[in-house]
């Protein structure tokens, strides 16, 4: 998968995900059976426009459906192949889907024990706080309000009814487009076309995409001792790839001065 190639797709329709893959023949020849496929109700309209290798094209058709996967190889007694099999979960969301992996409550990672140095970097160049949505065949939403409020009782994000655009004015206020005007409009705006049918579906993609990306990306990278993929962890298995677990670092301090970091 890494050294074929599979051609451009020209398509129009909205398609499940066996569908690309049969047509781009992308797991069939490999070998590859298809195990959990949480999108399989999901269609998407995708074009290519150039070749690629098919394992790169496979991670960008599963991306497509906002999805992330795990290949499962099963060995037999003697140590050769059995079978390879390739498992889809809808994208961890930071919420109540975990997506590959399981949420490891059971395990707490700390700075001096099991970490052995943390991180952080903030990303600021992706901001926006204005998106406009359309739907599937372009179901509009431009009759439809949505507000929500955050802890303090402020309106964090918006969509006013007979207005396009879904906004996050608070992010608008810290990161405006312009600071010439006071008056002018200071909201960073991006257009996002869907397959939703719904608008109610079409609001809950844009508040998740404000929610990411009105305010700074920032990213932890954490050190930790290698035992932790090949031993005993917390209650019971090791740590496997897409586990969601605690780390506490008592003695990290911030570009802004905080001391202490907990996190997921």
């Amino acid at each position: 998968m890494r050294n074929e190639e599979v051609k451009d797709l020209k398509n129009t329709a909205s398609h499940n995900i066996q569908w690309y893959f049969d047509q781009l023949g992308l797991i069939n020849f490999a070998k590859i059976s298809l195990g959990i496929n949480q999108v399989k109700n999901d269609t998407r309209v995708i074009n290519y426009d150039s070749e690629d290798t098919k394992l790169a094209r496979l991670i960008s058709v599963i991306q497509n459906f906002d999805a992330e996967f795990e290949f499962v190889t099963k060995l037999k007694r003697d140590g050769t192949l059995d079978n390879i099999t390739l498992n889809i979960y809808k994208k961890n969301d930071g919420g109540d889907v975990q997506g590959v992996g399981q949420n490891r409550n059971d395990v707490l990672l700390s700075f001096g024990k099991n970490v052995t140095g943390v991180n952080r970097k903030v990303e600021k160049s992706q901001i926006f706080n204005s998106l406009y949505v359309t739907g599937k065949d372009g179901l509009s939403w431009k009759n439809s309000s949505w507000s929500v409020t955050n802890s303090e009782g402020q309106e964090e994000f918006y969509k006013r009814a007979g207005e396009s655009y879904a906004k996050a004015p608070l992010s608008a206020q810290m990161f405006p487009s312009q600071l010439k005007s006071s008056s002018g409009d200071i909201f960073t705006n991006k257009n996002a076309s869907t397959e939703y049918t719904t608008v109610n579906a079409m609001w809950g993609y844009a508040l998740s995409q404000l929610k990411q990306y009105a305010y700074p990306l920032v990213t932890y990278e954490v050190t930790a001792t290698s035992n932790l993929t090949v031993s005993s962890t917390g209650d019971g298995m090791p740590l496997h790839i897409g586990d969601t677990v605690r780390i506490q670092d008592k003695n990290f301090i911030d570009s802004d001065g905080n001391v202490g970091l907990f996190l997921s």
